[in-house]
């Protein structure tokens, strides 16, 4: 770029990867035309992807010799690719690298670092090597029919698994949760209400998770009018043998109370 591209495009934003400073057509991330090597990376099932980017998937690639990805908004530590390698798909065509940088796939609680993972722009699913992710990690990997799951190597615990779409396995993260920004503290008293009236020991887990924000303290001691009318049970009066002939000779007494309804 020249200074003079520079100082026109200063407050320009890229379409393609993003970033300030320049505009598409001069973008060094726009794939360029593929060279010709030796030693191809592979990437057996680029040919039955989609048109759009997944950006949050990942696919898992049994033929794939490293990860990929398509666009370089998903890569942290992006370094430009100085190799003349390109990626070598089903057709015999082959697709241009320009970068590589970190990852990761995360789900539920397991987090999994992925590194010197390819950025092949052509690409419109992100793919996840096989080999290389049991070669980076003691993990097994199982398919079946229906998903697979990725289990650690010693204790076969289940660790990441994927459901199967049409020929391809699909790995998606966990769901992100997304707060309100109208979200304010309310009392324990509030929540109880709002939640259904459970349990005073499960709104303190509720708070302890931080899934909740209660204003104070949670009180075990209190008291819901609605919770006790709820529970409430009549009991029958039995038949009585026994008849009264004169005053006080039997009174019925009310020790409960008093019920503040």
């Amino acid at each position: 770029m020249t200074s003079t591209e520079r100082e026109l495009y200063r407050n320009e934003k890229c379409q393609y990867c993003g970033k300030m400073g320049h505009i598409e057509k001069i973008c060094w991330w726009v794939p360029k035309k593929p060279t010709q090597s030796d030693d191809i990376p592979q990437a057996l099932a680029a040919l039955t992807l989609d048109n759009t980017i997944a950006k949050t998937k990942w696919t898992s690639d049994i033929g794939a010799s490293n990860h990929m990805i398509g666009k370089p908004s998903m890569l942290n530590n992006i370094q430009k690719y100085s190799g003349t390698n390109s990626v070598l798909i089903g057709d015999g065509s082959s697709l241009p690298i320009l970068g590589t940088g970190d990852s990761f796939i995360k789900q539920r609680n397991v987090t999994l670092p992925l590194h010197d993972v390819l950025l092949v722009p052509s690409l419109t699913k992100n793919l996840l090597s096989i080999s290389q992710l049991t070669k980076q990690f003691p993990v097994n990997c199982e398919f079946s029919n229906v998903d697979f799951c990725v289990k650690e190597r010693e204790t076969g615990k289940p660790m990441i698994t994927g459901r199967r779409k049409g020929d391809l396995y699909v790995l998606s993260p966990s769901p992100e949760l997304h707060y309100s920004h109208r979200f304010k503290s309310r009392s324990a008293d509030t929540w109880h209400q709002r939640l259904g009236h459970p349990q005073t020991i499960a709104l303190q887990l509720l708070k302890n998770k931080g899934l909740i924000d209660v204003v104070g303290k949670v009180k075990y001691e209190h008291l819901c009018d609605s919770c006790q009318l709820g529970k409430l049970n009549k009991l029958p009066f039995s038949s009585s043998k026994h008849s009264s002939s004169a005053i006080f000779e039997k009174i019925h007494c009310d020790l409960w109370g008093p019920a503040h309804i």
